[in-house]
């Protein structure tokens, strides 16, 4: 083997523990402290990250340099401090390890941060006795006492403090404190070593927030109990101004909840957005009892003007909503947009929901700033047991928006057939016309409804009527190139020929569009191919070659002439 085999030989032998080949090596003139891998590691990091003892007691004998750093600028010391192995940590620090006891890697740890993080006591103690200093601060600016207490290692948590560790150090940007770590993650007997040894219980990190605030999001009852006890402020607000009891209602912590309650928790203080728990506690029902049974203002409005029984209406909770009608609150209330309670409900095809609101009095044509009504808002997403509610109250199915649409021109613009069918049951006026002189026809037809389209007819819908510029349903049906409607509208007696302002007809706006088969079906129904500018010029110079031999086979006029075969001649080579 070259020098180059021989050095890769020896750090695989020390990877490996084997001893008798390590000395082999050795005798055979291999640099002890040769380099080698991707990390460039020494034989001694090797055998030291492995915790193989003897190859490591062999290769200091040979000389090997205890302080050697890879690319990572670990030393032996450190991947041995990392693996907890403190036979090896010892024989590196008498070594002269020592020395350099406290340099740091490229994540800016010594050596004692990673033993106290994987809570390898007898290394921690090791390190230390060598003048490990305590209060390092590595990676996020955390000490070995942050990292001990983060991942509940009490006993070297205990230790550190005994050499001197500060019990409130703060990361450097979070300003989190090694209590704040141990209370986030309920490490409960951390928690209690570090109140013992005098850890500020009402610290705040950057977000403000203490240790009870993050016990509490987490729902660690025994840490959030053991942090009350020992003087934790219950109301303090972070800098969105929310109490620990905030954070522990919103997830529905209840048990922790309680405690915070019992501790003189503020169950009506309000955050930075006006709201309170009770807004918070929506999903769960036991917290949402128990804040009502504190006292909690079941119609207090945050900022949008909302109570809590908004958040628990928009996200389904029927227990919770049952609470809190029973608690008193008003169902009448309008959000900061005019939105009622019951279009909420309304709007979400809640009909459980609905028909509390209404048994407890809502109104049930009440109008948000647009001027909708609840029914508006089940109509247009055609919640059949929604309306059928709404409509056994008493709803208004006349009422119309700022765009003078009722809930029909909704039902049957989307196509719910069965709630078009219900609306006109109750009364609703079948040509009804909105601003844009649009009856509920017309939206039925432009979108291709044909099952509204004859319940709208069936009911009395005008077939012919005319809205703006004179267009009929069936020109919208044609436009859109809806040829089921179309013949819909046909067999209920729609003027085949009709006009609209511009003198166009049904069968223009075919040939226009290019819709073939709303062409031929006009064509059965005797459509005159020959009105004002032919339906055979439109479709010769828009390059349609279906629609014109369509037309051409129907006998359309205009067939002989040069301008129409110059047209379809220029419109064919456009189409290809």
């Amino acid at each position: 083997m070259d020098k180059s085999q021989k050095e890769e030989a020896l750090c695989d032998a020390a990877k490996n523990g084997d001893t008798d080949r390590v000395k082999q090596l050795l005798e055979e003139g291999v640099n002890p402290s040769a380099a080698c891998g991707i990390l460039q590691m020494t034989p001694l990091h090797k055998a030291a990250g492995n915790g193989h003892h003897e190859t490591v007691s062999a290769l200091l004998a040979a000389g090997a340099d205890v302080n050697a750093q890879d690319d990572t600028k670990s030393s032996p010391l450190h991947l041995a401090a990392w693996k907890g192995h403190h036979e090896t940590v010892s024989a590196l620090l008498t070594a002269g390890a020592g020395a350099n006891v406290n340099r740091k890697d490229i994540w800016q740890e010594t050596p004692l941060h990673p033993a106290a993080e994987n809570g390898h006591h007898e290394t921690v103690s090791a390190l230390l006795a060598a003048d490990a200093d305590v209060n390092a601060q590595g990676r996020l600016q955390k000490t070995p006492l942050h990292l001990a207490a983060e991942k509940g290692h009490h006993e070297t948590v205990s230790a550190l403090l005994t050499a001197g560790a500060d019990v409130n150090a703060q990361q450097g940007r979070l300003q989190k404190t090694p209590l704040h770590l141990a209370a986030w993650y309920g490490h409960h007997e951390t928690v209690s070593a570090l109140l013992a040894a005098g850890a500020d219980v009402n610290v705040q990190d950057s977000e403000r927030r203490t240790p009870l605030h993050l016990a509490a999001v987490k729902d660690h009852h025994d840490t959030v109990s053991a942090l009350l006890t020992a003087g934790a402020d219950v109301n303090v607000q972070d800098k969105w101004q929310r109490t620990p009891l905030y954070l522990a209602a919103e997830k529905g912590h209840h048990e922790t909840v309680s405690a915070l309650l019992a501790a003189g928790g503020d169950v009506n203080v309000q955050d930075k957005w006006q709201e309170t728990p009770l807004h918070l506690a929506a999903e769960n029902h036991e917290t949402v009892s128990a804040s009502l049974a504190a006292g909690a203002d079941v119609n207090v409005q945050d900022k949008w003007q909302r109570t809590p029984l908004y958040p628990a209406t928009e996200n389904g909770h029927h227990e919770t909503v049952s609470a809190l009608l029973t608690a008193g609150a008003d169902v009448n209330v309008q959000d900061r947009r005019g939105r009622s309670l019951l279009d909420l409900a309304a709007d979400r095809g809640d009909h459980e929901t609905v028909s509390a609101f209404l048994a407890a009095g809502a109104d049930v044509d009440v109008q948000s700033e647009w001027q909708s009504i609840p029914l508006y808002l089940a109509a247009i997403r055609g919640h059949h047991e929604t309306i059928s509610a709404l409509l056994a109250a008493g709803a208004d199915v006349t009422v119309q928006d700022r765009q003078q649409r009722t809930a029909l021109h909704l039902a049957a613009q989307k196509g719910h057939h069965e709630t078009v069918s219900a609306l006109l049951a109750a009364g609703a006026d079948v040509n009804v016309q909105d601003k844009w002189q649009r009856p509920p026809l017309y939206l039925a037809a432009e979108n291709g409804h044909h099952e509204t389209v004859s319940a709208l007819l069936a009911a009395g819908a005008g077939v012919n009527i005319h809205g703006r510029l004179q267009i009929t349903p069936l020109h919208l049906a044609v436009y859109e190139g809806h040829h089921e409607t179309v013949s819909v509208l046909l067999a209920a007696g729609a003027d085949v020929n009709v006009q609209d302002s511009q003198g166009y007809t049904p069968l223009h706006y075919a040939t226009d569009r290019h819709h073939s088969k709303c062409v031929e079906v006009l064509l059965q129904h005797k459509a005159d191919k020959d009105k004002k500018t032919t339906p055979l010029h439109l479709a010769a110079e828009k390059g349609h070659p279906e629609t014109v031999s369509a037309l051409l086979t129907a006998g359309a006029a205009g067939a002989d002439c040069a301008d129409c075969i110059r047209e379809a001649c220029e419109g064919l080579c456009r189409a290809y």
